[in-house]
């Protein structure tokens, strides 16, 4: 660690600039997923619920109505899965800059060492969640 303790303190204030900015930055997209993801949730909510409500006060079974009522649990369930990751993100996220924070407050070495670390990680976490996302939407979707 001593070895970086020679560079200049403007390569420092360069990477704490470009981590801030990354934090901010994964911090505002996260928050309008989220918002979107959990739009879609009330309003596929609502159609759950009028599905189940059609189901119980048919005296027939419509296989077509439980087909419905079954692939929108399913999306159901994608959804909030989805939403659990960006919680998570956006909880670390926060958590990241709070450190931040701390580090540009007090200049420790060891808590500047410690938050590049967390938001590297962070960045890792936020490509896999997208590489999750898009391979399940390009197997979902590639032969449409």
């Amino acid at each position: 660690m001593e070895m970086f303790n020679n560079l200049p303190s403007e390569f420092f204030t360069t990477i704490d600039n470009i981590c801030i900015s990354l934090l901010l930055g994964v911090l505002g997209i996260a928050i309008t997923i989220f918002t979107v993801v959990y739009s879609f949730m009330e309003n596929n909510k609502r159609i759950i619920r009028n599905l189940t409500d059609e189901i119980k006060n048919s005296e027939i079974l419509d296989p077509v109505k439980k087909s419905d009522l079954h692939f929108a649990n399913k999306y159901m369930g994608r959804m909030k899965n989805m939403n659990n990751a960006l919680i998570a993100i956006i909880i670390f996220d926060i958590i990241i800059f709070i450190l931040f924070c701390i580090y540009l407050s007090l200049r420790s070495y060891t808590l500047r060492y410690v938050a590049y670390g967390a938001t590297s990680l962070l960045m890792v976490g936020c490509i896999f969640t997208l590489y999750i996302y898009l391979s399940q939407y390009i197997s979902r979707y590639k032969n449409v």
